[in-house]
């Protein structure tokens, strides 16, 4: 009963200063003496520097007593002074307060070693320690021996050094907390068993640590999936070691969407193309996409006109949204061009926005006969063929674009109510 009174006389101080009332106060003082009060208003000093509610700061003194208030208040003022020594700040400090209370409750001596091991196995500087512990506080609970060396190593049988094994931890902490047999060495072998190289396997965890924590039949359903739209095993392999998190998507889905837009039964060949020139189109909501679709539809592109628009030029769902909407409202408020024009010349709309900009700015400075400007030569590569197909000199287009061309540019992208574009 003595030990449960000790933790009761504890708590009424702890709470005293958060509910200052003079019968709770009296009481306190009655039970603890002045040792309760010095060590209480040492506690508020100590915790109440990080920004702190009262709310915050009893769930902390509440964790404190439910062990041992006296052994647990002089761990976390020695932690706490350790870590800002080295270089933990306010904010760091605060959060770890908050999320993990028990982060500063371990033994003085443990704590430092563990602190100055991680620091020195990764090479960590102070921001890095600060960043690491906020995200994944448990890292240091986590041994080297047991547990980071055997990934380490590894690692770097799969070709990722030092330095990348690194990089991973640090975008990814928990990596540590999966485990190497039952997680990452299956889905090691899953790619293996495609055609990836070992090489290959380490460059995506580099670029994209997250692809570690997927479940492996979910892998092995994205690559079954990625590989019936056509693709040999070398271009799956190159697709995916530059994009590692398309594997999250279905391209079921995403096959049923396009077959839809096209108004055709089989749009493998279609997905094909955009998978190797541009896969970070499927790395996005099919919502968005249709936005762009809404986009065409507003300047009179219908379903109709779409279908053979996107069955002409697929790679028009390349372009953002945002500089979709530029283009068409260049080519029809800028030159007077009607949606039939647009759609018989779709590699317009992927044209290099800087460069259909300066083309068409140039035909209005010129006064020249908009109507007999044929969209096509807008997206001539070369700016002789420009120059030719609109019946001027080379040399007067390009003195245009090194002088006037950024005046003229913010003037007319107020005209048709657009944002600016950075110059080219």
């Amino acid at each position: 009963m003595l030990r449960y009174a000790n933790r009761l006389e504890t708590f009424i101080f702890q709470h005293m200063f958060f509910f200052p009332s003079a019968p709770a106060r009296g009481l306190a003082s009655s039970l603890q003496g002045e040792w309760g009060y010095r060590q209480m208003n040492q506690f508020q000093e100590i915790v109440g520097g990080f920004g702190l509610n009262s709310k915050e700061c009893d769930r902390i003194a509440s964790t404190l007593v439910a062990k041992d208030f006296r052994a647990m208040f002089k761990r976390l003022e020695l932690n706490l002074k350790y870590a800002k020594d080295n270089g933990l700040d306010k904010q760091h400090t605060k959060s770890l307060l908050i999320k993990n209370i028990n982060f500063f409750t371990g033994r003085p001596n443990v704590f430092e070693e563990r602190w100055k091991g991680l620091a020195y196995e990764f090479d960590l500087t102070k921001k890095e320690m600060s960043d690491l512990l906020v995200e994944f506080p448990v890292v240091m609970e986590v041994s080297y021996t047991a547990k980071i060396k055997p990934m380490m190593d590894l690692f770097q049988e799969w070709g990722i050094p030092f330095s990348g094994f690194r990089q991973v931890f640090l975008k990814f902490p928990r990596v540590l907390k999966l485990s190497v047999d039952g997680q990452i060495i299956p889905l090691y072998w899953l790619f293996m068993e495609a055609g990836f190289r070992p090489e290959d396997f380490g460059s995506m965890v580099v670029r994209e640590p997250l692809l570690l924590s997927l479940a492996p039949m979910v892998i092995r359903t994205r690559l079954q999936e990625i590989g019936r739209i056509g693709l040999a095993r070398d271009e799956v392999a190159s697709v995916l070691v530059e994009n590692p998190l398309m594997i999250k998507y279905s391209m079921v889905k995403r096959m049923s969407w396009f077959e839809s837009l096209l108004g055709v039964t089989d749009g493998r060949s279609v997905m094909r193309a955009l998978l190797l020139k541009d896969p970070a189109i499927f790395m996005g909501s099919l919502t968005l996409m249709s936005r762009k679709m809404d986009v065409l539809k507003t300047f009179g592109i219908y379903k109709p006109e779409r279908r053979v628009l996107l069955g002409a030029n697929p790679f028009i769902l390349s372009e953002t949204k945002q500089d979709l909407r530029k283009k068409l409202r260049l080519a029809t408020a800028g030159l007077g061009k009607s949606p039939k024009e647009i759609v018989k010349c779709p590699d317009y709309l992927t044209s290099p926005l800087d460069e259909v900009t300066d083309r068409i700015l140039f035909i209005r400075a010129r006064d020249l006969d908009v109507g007999s400007i044929d969209l096509k030569c807008l997206t001539s590569q070369d700016d002789g063929e420009f120059a030719q197909g609109v019946g001027v000199g080379l040399e007067d287009y390009l003195t245009f674009r090194g002088s006037v061309r950024e005046q003229l540019k913010v003037k007319m992208f107020k005209l048709l109510g657009l944002e600016p574009i950075d110059a080219g």
